[in-house]
């Protein structure tokens, strides 16, 4: 089982508005900082008031803006009672029947007296709510109708006491008699929930009412206090899980999350008798877990918190928790530190691009490095702040991303906690069935020399990890390979770990233009898509030296401090650079384009094995064109080479004009015999060629030639091909994998020179195929190979010259359903049906392909095997694995299936059908129809087809194994038959009915059936011409 209790899970419960499940719920239309937030956040995690997902996106929504209907107030104002789930009933409202949502709600709070209705006996229970007729409910809610009728009753009066006590604080008005919005309505909720209730304190005469606010004789009562059993207060979150203030805790994910406050009226032993400490008696809580919430993230801030008890005395729960309005913070990236004053106890940034500015910290200030306490005022100057290249974490032009939050927590005498995060940033390259994480490169912290190591397996109860995207929980299962985190973590030491998966802010595109910068890790600052970014120290992919040239495209991964932590290449799905457009170019040559422009044709074998012709685009980018001019050794030389030719300065990536292109016919002849990336236009022309790295100086996600040798070995069986033969590198192949075959045209042959062939490519005999048209080969000589851009030790690419492929035992077979002829580009061709893995498929003979033909050769019924483009639409080769051949006039021993060609390629058990259980789906079958030489056709892995003569048409089908039929009677003797029909022949007695039996094929692969075909007999017209001569 998968080990969650050290993962913090993000969770959102969304619950439906009636439901009073207390769990906390963000909302995608509320922010932390809008107006009613902290209501919206309370309310919310009490049940009070939720929301909904109106738009069906998946994402929960608030609508604080829309309005709200009397009789969902009505709900609201039971609820802050704690009467939640009423049940439905009868009311005094002629529009409020018992059938009604509501109607429970309304019936309780009319008979509080909290509504009336509209005096002719309606609710209107789905009107838009009146603001004032919001406020009467939660003021006549806290008991305050006294008060109303004495200074003017309604609306006058509401709106009175709750201006006078509280309840419209913090409520953005818009007219009394206007709708009241969602927003308005959780706020008044929120002030009438901590607002002292008023009630009657004597009877009689000299009945009188008091307001229970805690002052003299009268206790503090509110609707937390009285109905909900919440305690409130406010404080300074001093300790979660992980660190304290003033130093690290040790974390033990097994036990809950405990979370300590400094609390606000308490100094010592002295408490504010006005503070909520003292009127929520929250000196009973002893213990304060963080529940559900995110309490720890407010380490150092004062909050506004909410409690409620667990069951067990003295431990209590946080339901809500949010920053108070006392909280006054600076934040800025690092990159905008200028300096720290040591005497003066103050820190200077930009507060632009050139004017400084100051603030002042406390002399009791503290540090925190990536969520742990880290240093202390006198530990500012040695271990935070310093000059650059300092090595400090907060430094002057520091190229790391990250940032530094100052927080005065109490308003007075400069800021308490300056809060440091630094990411890391990392590119996921595997991740292990269990949860390891195994980076391209493992992540560090900044002043650390050990890397992170990432294990959602580990059992360390020591060790928090928190995995989230884009600000969401995420499950370390969808991590996949170039995912790219930014793990913010004070180190090993500590043990904690927060991973955040970059997603949309990812910018997928081409550099524009760049200038020099002291604080990028690669000195340049990059204009991408109208934007500017810099690089952070621990980049991916960066070119620390040089950085990037204008032009270079691909995927820029920015982290949430808006710097470049990686950069994948081939990663870009809009940018020029094509990440897998593969094609082999068979021949270039400069040649005049249509407009009688110089130009250079090029003819290429795409992996989708088409071929054809194509001019540069008038402007073409050239990338890693260097490797086309060497051995990847070095490519000083190769550099010069290649802007000798193109007439441009020489830069990885480059755009050059056609006609600008100095040295044409060179070029054309370097492309000749190269596999490429490549992008073509809207006109067909080709607008982009990328070169394969190779060597050295090859970039790790760069379109690279891996291995390359004049022979090589492919194992079927382990699906592994070994470039250099036996002692080669060895690669895995796929189904994904592409394999180029690559003829020489003619008698011609390639020769494998020290980093390419040499040769004259045939255009119709190169092909493309998959695994399936590779076959068992050992030790090739005088076939070249070469691997391209191996994957985690996959070849996605395979090249091989002087062959054109064969066809794989592992391969399913094709079943014959018909055979016609068609056209193709002006060339006649045969058009092939077939069912191949339990599919209907059409495919058509290469113009080139020099087999036996179909139509001559194979009928319906028969079973071969193909070898098929890249894209399954032509056949390139074929063999024969079953020819089938069957008497339909004759029931007896002339009536059985024989086989006129029984291929080689598999090994192949026929015969009549004895027996079949459904254990593995087991057919047996009489070899050579000797009954007593039986043979096990499992066909519980396999494609099965049945081929019924009996049908008109479409006599195959998909089928299954427990189509076959067995008449034991005429398996098991051998009576005389007879049969009518003209031509038809019967079962002479002391002959087996061999033409009224079921056969059935199965075709084997290591010691596996892969497909069966069971064959139908044909419906004689038949009876025994003697009973007795049954057995």
């Amino acid at each position: 089982m998968r080990n969650l209790k050290k993962v913090i899970a993000l969770v959102a419960v969304f619950a439906m508005l009636v439901s009073t499940v207390a769990f906390a719920t963000t909302f995608s239309d509320v922010k932390d900082d809008d107006n009613y937030a902290e209501a919206i956040k309370m309310l919310s995690n009490l049940g009070i008031l939720t929301g909904d997902d109106q738009d069906g996106d998946g994402v929960m929504d608030f609508r604080p803006n829309d309005t709200i209907t009397r009789a969902e107030v009505a709900a609201i104002v039971c609820r802050v009672q704690n009467l939640n789930n009423l049940a439905q009933t009868g009311t005094q409202f002629t529009d409020v029947t018992s059938s009604h949502w509501a109607s429970g709600y309304v019936a309780q709070a009319a008979g509080k007296g909290i509504i009336n209705g509209n005096g002719d006996g309606t609710f209107a229970p789905e009107a838009n709510v009146k603001f004032q007729d919001a406020v009467k409910m939660f003021v006549r809610t806290i008991g305050y109708e006294p008060y109303v009728n004495a200074n003017g009753g309604y609306p006058a009066g509401d709106l009175a006491a709750a201006n006078r006590y509280g309840v419209l604080d913090g409520v953005i008005q818009s007219g009394n008699e206007a709708e009241a919005t969602r927003g308005q309505v959780a706020q008044i909720a929120y002030n009438a929930l901590d607002t002292p209730l008023m009630d009657r304190y004597s009877y009689g005469k000299d009945e009188e009412f008091v307001i229970y606010n805690g002052k003299g004789d009268y206790e503090f009562q509110s609707l937390l206090t009285q109905y909900l059993g919440v305690k409130k207060f406010e404080g300074v979150v001093t300790s979660n899980r992980i660190s304290t203030l003033t130093g690290t805790n040790s974390i033990n994910t097994d036990n809950k999350e405990e979370i300590e406050f400094d609390f606000e009226g308490v100094n010592g032993s002295d408490v504010d008798k006005n503070s909520d400490y003292y009127l929520y008696e929250v000196k009973d809580a002893k213990t304060i877990y963080a529940g559900d919430t995110n309490a720890a993230d407010y380490l150092g801030y004062d909050v506004n918190a909410y409690i409620k008890e667990t069951g067990r005395s003295g431990e209590y729960e946080l339901i809500s928790i949010t920053p108070s309005n006392r909280n006054k913070t600076v934040e800025f990236t690092l990159d905008k530190f200028y300096e720290y004053d040591a005497t003066a106890n103050k820190v200077e940034y930009y507060k632009n691009d050139s004017d400084t500015t100051k603030i002042t910290l406390d002399s009791n200030v503290v540090a925190l490095f990536n969520g742990a306490a880290y240093a202390n005022k006198a530990e500012l100057a040695n271990k935070v702040f310093g000059a650059k290249d300092s090595g400090k974490l907060v430094e002057r032009d520091s190229k790391y991303s990250g940032k530094v939050t100052f927080i005065d927590n109490n308003t007075y005498n400069g800021y308490d906690v300056i809060k440091v995060e630094i990411g890391s940033s990392a590119v996921v390259d595997e991740v292990s069935a269990k949860g390891r994480i195994t980076f391209k490169e493992a992540p560090k912290v900044k002043g650390q020399s050990s890397s992170l190591k990432i294990d959602f397996s580990d059992d360390d109860t020591s060790k928090i990890y928190k995995l989230t995207k884009d600000g969401k929980a995420m499950d370390w299962s969808e991590l996949k390979e170039w995912d790219v985190v930014s793990v913010v973590s004070p180190g090993s030491s500590v043990g904690y770990y927060d991973i955040r998966v970059i997603g949309s802010s990812a910018v997928d595109g081409t550099i524009t233009s760049r200038k020099a910068s002291d604080t990028s890790a690669d000195g340049y600052e990059y204009r991408i898509g109208g934007n500017n970014y810099e690089v952070a120290a621990g980049c991916y992919q960066m070119k620390e030296s040089s950085g990037w040239d204008v032009g270079t495209a691909g995927m820029f991964y920015v982290d949430e401090y808006g710097k470049i932590v990686a950069y994948d290449k081939n990663g870009s799905t809009t940018s020029s650079t094509s990440s897998d457009a593969y094609a082999y170019v068979l021949n270039a040559t400069d040649d005049a384009d249509t407009w009688g422009n110089n130009n250079i044709r090029v003819q290429i074998l795409d992996k989708d094995g088409k071929v054809y012709d194509a001019y540069l685009a008038d402007t073409v980018k050239l990338e890693d064109t260097e490797y086309a001019f060497g051995d990847g050794s070095s490519t000083t030389d190769q550099a010069a080479a290649a802007a000798a030719i193109t007439g441009s300065t020489y830069k990885d990536s480059f755009s050059v004009k056609v006609k600008d292109i100095k040295d044409a016919g060179t070029l054309a002849k370097k492309m000749v015999n190269k596999l490429i990336t490549y992008k073509a236009d809207s006109k067909g022309d080709i607008s982009t060629i990328t070169f394969a790295q190779f060597g050295a100086n090859a970039e790790d996600n760069s379109f690279q030639l891996n291995s390359y040798a004049s022979t090589y070995e492919y194992d079927e069986d382990n699906k592994e091909i070994r470039i250099g033969g036996s002692t080669g590198t060895r690669y895995d192949v796929t189904e994904d994998t592409v394999v180029f075959f690559i003829k020489g045209s003619g008698d011609d042959t390639f020769t494998a020179g020290e980093k390419y062939v040499t040769g004259t490519a045939s255009k119709s005999a190169s092909k493309v195929g998959t695994v399936a048209s590779l076959a068992e080969a050992k030790a090739v000589t005088g076939k070249p190979a070469a691997v391209f851009d191996d994957d985690n030790g996959v070849a996605s690419v395979v090249v091989l010259w002087n062959s054109t492929g064969g066809i794989s035992p592992s391969n399913s077979v094709a079943v014959i359903s018909s055979v016609g002829t068609a056209r193709i580009d002006e060339e006649g061709v045969e058009s092939v049906e077939y069912y191949m893995n339990g599919e209907l498929k059409t495919s058509y003979t290469d113009p080139d392909y020099n087999g036996f033909k179909f139509a001559d050769d194979v009928k319906e019924g028969d079973i071969v095997k193909l070898a098929l483009s890249a894209d399954g639409t032509t056949i390139t080769d074929a063999s024969k694995v079953f020819i089938a051949d069957r008497d339909y006039n004759k029931a007896g021993v002339g009536g059985a299936l024989t086989a006129s060609t029984i291929g080689s390629i598999n090994n192949v058990i026929y015969g009549p059908v004895y027996d079949y259980t459904s254990m593995n789906k087991r057919i047996r079958v009489a070899k050579g129809a000797d009954f007593t030489n039986l043979q096990a056709i499992k066909a519980n892995n396999a494609n099965v087809y049945v081929f019924d003569p009996n049908r008109r048409n479409n006599k195959i089908e998909v089928g299954d194994a427990s189509d076959v039929e067995v008449d034991k009677t005429l398996r098991d003797g051998t009576p005389e038959i007879t049969v009518t029909g003209s031509g038809k022949t019967g079962v002479a007695a002391g002959e087996k009915a061999l033409g009224l039996m079921d056969y059935a094929v199965g075709v084997e692969y290591d010691g596996d059936i892969i497909d069966v075909v069971i064959y139908k007999a044909f419906d004689f017209d038949w009876k025994f011409a003697d009973r007795k001569s049954v057995v």
